[in-house]
C-alpha cells in the first residue's frame, strides 16, 4: 500500500508538467512500483486517472488562457495539446462549445 504523501507528490508533480505535450513519460517507474500500480493509487486517492486528472488541469488552464485574451492556437500550445483538432474536441466535450464559441460567449457577457 502507497501512503497519501505520494499520491499527493505524483499529483504535484502532475500540476507542475501538465504542459508536457502528451505526457510523455507520466507513467514512468517512481521508485519500487510499477505505472500500473501508481495509476491504481492516484485513482484511489484522487478519483481519477492521470490521464483525466491531467486533461481537466489543461483544459481549466485553457479556460483561463481563453479568458485572458490569447488565441486558440496559443492556448492549445500553452496547454500541451499541439493537436487542434483534439484540444478543440476535448473542450468541446468539457464546456459543450468550442474554445472560439467560449471565448465569444465571454465578450457577449462583458456587454
Amino acid at each position: 500500500k502507497l501512503p497519501v504523501d505520494d499520491a499527493d507528490a505524483f499529483q504535484q508533480w502532475l500540476l507542475t508538467g501538465f504542459e508536457d505535450p502528451g505526457g510523455k513519460g507520466m507513467f514512468a517507474p517512481r521508485g519500487p512500483l510499477s505505472p500500473s500500480h501508481y495509476i491504481r493509487v492516484f485513482r484511489r486517492y484522487t478519483g481519477q486517472t492521470p490521464f483525466a486528472f491531467l486533461s481537466d488541469l489543461r483544459l481549466r488552464e485553457a479556460a483561463h488562457c481563453l479568458e485572458q485574451g490569447m488565441t486558440v492556437s496559443e492556448t492549445a500550445l500553452h496547454v500541451g495539446l499541439g493537436n487542434l483538432s483534439y484540444f478543440i474536441r476535448l473542450f468541446r466535450q468539457r464546456y459543450g462549445q468550442t474554445p472560439k464559441q467560449y471565448q465569444l460567449g465571454l465578450t457577449s457577457r462583458k456587454k
